[in-house]
């Protein structure tokens, strides 16, 4: 995530489309306001894994007290905001302790690398199907002599059914079928790639944007924790970027 205050509307951009987060502190200074402004972002936008870098343990002399100081503040505050899958791993970006490879500096900590961590996270479960049907279009499937036309793509987030009112193109249509390399099938979730048929000829192209008819910026605010509204709340700039990138999704 970008370190910098300024850059906390990136930030909000790439969590809302995001099942894992991973944040970075420096040792020496521990848990700092940023990264508590991070934290809060991720509980708001419903990440439910937050992955936390105490990154320079290195020149801590491989601390295990500084460690424990900052994993007690970090997955006290994660608690409070509702995270439910927070991990803290010691870790060298200069010299690859723990980020790759397990360090033999310290023995105090036995949990995964970074990278362990990350490939043992499941890429099309979780937060993915609980959120609103989110769905980008990569081609556009056209057969004149028959007038077929379906929109191909992947399913980003949540699911749908033949049947399900979408939302395309600033227009409302239905789903007719839903295609796939073996044949029609009546559902599709996140991380199915499938070919939608539409109800109405609209006039859909590549990069665009299919999903539910209910608003997610609605839902998504109402299934967020309490704390973590207050605290984005309380931060003017942060919730200014938040409030502005939630409106645009």
């Amino acid at each position: 995530c970008p370190g910098h205050v300024q850059y906390t509307r990136n930030t909000v951009t790439g969590m809302s489309t995001s099942q894992v987060v991973v944040l970075l502190v420096d040792a020496r200074n521990g848990v700092v306001e940023q990264t508590v402004r991070h934290l809060n972002v991720a509980a708001l936008l419903g990440v439910k894994t937050v992955i936390l870098g105490v990154n320079k343990i290195d020149l801590v002399d491989y601390s295990e007290e500084i460690y424990n100081t900052i994993k007690t503040e970090f997955e006290a505050k994660a608690a409070e905001l509702g995270i439910e899958d927070p991990h803290v791993v010691p870790i060298s970006a200069l010299k690859g302790d723990n980020v790759v490879e397990r360090s033999a500096h310290m023995d105090f900590y036995t949990g995964p690398t970074v990278l362990e961590l990350l490939e043992s996270i499941p890429a099309t479960s979780g937060r993915a199907l609980e959120l609103d049907f989110r769905f980008n279009i990569q081609y556009v499937l056209r057969e004149h002599a028959t007038d077929y036309r379906a929109y191909a793509g992947r399913v980003n987030a949540g699911s749908v059914a033949v049947g399900d009112t979408v939302h395309a193109g600033g227009r409302s249509t239905t789903v007719t079928h839903i295609d796939t390399a073996d044949g029609e099938q009546e559902t599709a979730q996140a991380g199915d790639s499938v070919a939608l048929r539409l109800a109405d000829e609209i006039d859909l192209v590549r990069g665009e944007l299919t999903h539910a008819q209910q608003e997610m910026t609605e839902k998504a605010l109402a299934a967020r924790p309490a704390a973590a509204m207050r605290s984005v709340s309380s931060g003017s700039s942060s919730s200014h970027a938040v409030s502005t990138a939630l409106s645009s999704s």
